[in-house]
């Protein structure tokens, strides 16, 4: 309902809906409601424009739907209409996906990797760090930079969800041998 609700840009029922998930026992549903609940506050505090958000809203469900030209289309009117917009990392996360769902891993790491260098300490950077060494990891075949990228999880990213698994990838991948 939350994301329905963000789709058809009723932002605040939307917060009113994830605001209820945010306390669901599922880890993955509490943190999808917490970050559309802070793309919602974070894009509507500061600009009292919906446009902007609605365009990202659209371009979501565009990709949900595996629309993804459509997506692009709508990413390419936002960033040319509000091109210091505060979703400029969302987008280019919204990019990577959209490139990953198309098996062009190589774009797709393309745009983590621009995530990373213009907004690595904000929210999306640690998920993007990671995405990116399992990019490096499992799909481009190049270990040695997935081991780098996991690492900078563990180290930059002390607090992310993430560092668990990057920690116990990065030890695979630098050969130690399991615990018994």
């Amino acid at each position: 309902n939350a994301k329905i609700a963000f789709y058809i840009g009723d932002f605040t029922w939307a917060q009113v809906q994830c605001s209820i998930l945010k306390e669901a026992p599922s880890k993955l549903i509490a943190n999808d409601a917490m970050y559309l609940s802070i793309l919602i506050t974070d894009n509507l505090a500061l600009d009292s424009n919906p446009e902007p958000l609605m365009y990202f809203a659209q371009a979501d469900l565009m990709l949900f739907q595996n629309k993804f030209v459509e997506a692009g289309k709508y990413l390419d009117t936002l960033e040319e209409a509000y091109p210091t917009h505060a979703l400029a990392d969302d987008i280019l996360f919204m990019r990577y996906k959209i490139a990953f769902k198309q098996q062009k891993y190589r774009e797709a790491a393309v745009f983590l990797d621009r995530l990373i260098v213009a907004y690595g300490p904000d929210i999306l950077g640690d998920d993007a760090t990671f995405k990116i060494a399992q990019l490096y990891d499992y799909y481009l075949n190049d270990k040695e930079k997935a081991k780098q990228y996991y690492l900078d999880v563990i180290t930059n990213y002390p607090g992310s969800l993430f560092r668990i698994d990057a920690q116990k990838r990065y030890r695979i991948l630098r050969g130690d041998k399991p615990e018994e």
